[in-house]
């Protein structure tokens, strides 16, 4: 009897363990048991009248594959390097696996160390074996069939991890149209000109002071190191500037890793009082740093020199001849960087921010003439332009 009961305990314990450890709590939990690792197909993305099927590995999970089946003749229509990329690469090849429906199979043996982008044809169904994460492939198979399904909230700072997977298999795989999408997402939520700057700080002004006093910026703004990275490593040149110029304006001591792990009072006071979000600076090589380095340099030094750029020879010289009215000159002249503390142009050097201030200072000064207040948007002007020439610079370095 009481044998009876612990073999009944036990079979029901060894239920219980194997229901916890089962990868069916996966997004997508359609799954088999394989004979060395588990095989899941994709719950969307299989199609019984697909005739490729794509296996790529969990990453994440250390183990098991996930199975898409698609149609090769949306691949070669969206995606016209994935042909030419997998059937370049070496492969050792699948067991043969008999099927007429697509079905990918039960069972598969699992690969020795890294022989991916393997192939081979089974009963008119090509199998491809690829080393990338199967939650990417899984989101660029679906902006494939589905683009207008990359959607994402704007300026949120979950945005740059979600489509990195997407925008590399885009950019190797040769997707235009999906790549076009998501850069436009990116810069969306980053600035090109002087005026998107202006929106995209009164945006962030406007929603801080709807979130109080200690509104926590890192849940309102994209993280700029990620994004940074994401521009440099897939070649997207139109937000390179704008994401060195906020890392450069953020001080080294708010690092993400650092200030988030402080307890939930602590953290709620010395973020939300910060002008700048936090940055995760691991994310940044050594190169990455130098360049962030020699851009605070470029803003320091520009901040210091505004006053000499303001008075009323150099601001009107250039567009409408020197000013004769004393006033001008004596308002102009007498601007002084005295009101900037040292610590803002050593350690948050925002040369747009601090431009701007004395912009709406001097354009609401009724002393000033008109010329010399029109001859502050074309100084506006100046100033982007060489700002974004010695930035270009730094990131061809």
């Amino acid at each position: 009897m009481s044998s009876t009961s612990g073999r009944i305990i036990a079979i029901f314990a060894l239920i219980v363990f194997s229901h916890l450890v089962s990868p069916a709590d996966n997004e997508n939990p359609t799954s088999v048991q394989g004979s060395d690792s588990d095989v899941v197909k994709h719950q969307t993305l299989y199609f019984d009248d697909g005739d490729i099927v794509i296996i790529c590995p969990f990453r994440e999970k250390g183990k098991g594959y996930q199975h898409f089946c698609v149609d090769k003749i949306v691949l070669s229509r969206q995606a016209p390097l994935f042909e030419k990329e997998t059937s370049s690469s070496r492969g050792v090849g699948f067991d043969e696996e008999e099927s007429s429906e697509g079905s990918g199979g039960d069972e598969e043996e699992s690969p020795e160390g890294d022989e991916c982008d393997e192939e081979e044809s089974s009963g008119g169904i090509t199998k491809v074996r690829i080393c990338e994460d199967a939650e990417d492939m899984g989101g660029f198979l679906k902006a494939l069939y589905e683009p207008l399904s990359l959607t994402y909230k704007k300026f949120s700072p979950k945005t740059a991890p979600q489509i990195k997977g997407i925008l590399k298999l885009a950019t190797k795989y040769g997707a235009r149209s999906i790549r076009e999408i998501l850069i436009r997402v990116l810069k969306e939520d980053w600035w090109t000109t002087y005026e998107e700057w202006e929106r995209r700080r009164d945006y962030q002004n406007r929603t801080m002071m709807a979130a109080g006093v200690y509104g926590d910026l890192d849940t309102i703004l994209p993280e700029p190191a990620s994004c940074y990275r994401l521009a440099v490593e897939f070649d997207i040149p139109s937000i390179q500037f704008s994401t060195l110029y906020a890392l450069a304006c953020i001080p080294l001591c708010n690092d993400r890793g650092t200030v988030r792990r402080e307890p939930d009072g602590q953290l709620a006071k010395d973020v939300g009082q910060r002008k700048h979000s936090t940055v995760d600076w691991k994310l940044l090589d050594r190169d990455d740093l130098f360049k962030v380095g020699k851009a605070r340099q470029i803003l320091a030094r520009k901040i210091v020199a505004l006053p000499r750029g303001l008075n009323s020879k150099g601001l009107r010289n250039e567009f409408l001849g020197p000013c004769t009215l004393r006033r001008c000159g004596g308002i102009l002249g007498g601007l002084d960087i005295h009101k900037v503390s040292p610590c803002v142009v050593t350690e948050e050097p925002d040369l747009l921010l601090e431009w701007r201030a004395i912009h709406a200072e001097l354009s609401s000064d009724p002393k000033l003439c008109f010329a010399c207040s029109m001859s502050l948007d074309n100084y506006t002007d100046k100033l982007w332009t060489q700002l974004e020439d010695d930035f270009n610079e730094i990131l061809r370095g």
